[in-house]
């Protein structure tokens, strides 16, 4: 499993380049597909090595740091943007 914000922590879309996102296992006997705990932890692998891997918890989930899956964005919104300036 894989997962992506489209937005970031200033409010602005993700921009439009190529994302590394980080690969989780499910363990399915610990998964619980209604608990969204899961996006507290790392989504690129930029992110993934700035925090503490002892520090990811979210039952049910085994991060796979060997693999990753490339996403391209091209954000087309008249409401959000991509600039930090509002």
């Amino acid at each position: 499993m894989s997962f992506m914000k489209l937005m970031q922590e200033n409010g602005t879309t993700v921009p439009d380049t190529t994302h590394s996102l980080c690969v989780y296992k499910l363990e399915h006997k610990k998964w619980d597909e209604t608990d969204i705990g899961y996006l507290t932890l790392p989504w690129t692998k930029t992110d993934e090595k700035k925090t503490d891997k002892k520090e990811e918890k979210c039952p049910g989930l085994i991060a796979s740091f060997k693999d990753s899956f490339l996403v391209s964005t091209n954000v087309c919104s008249t409401k959000l943007t991509q600039n930090g300036k509002r």
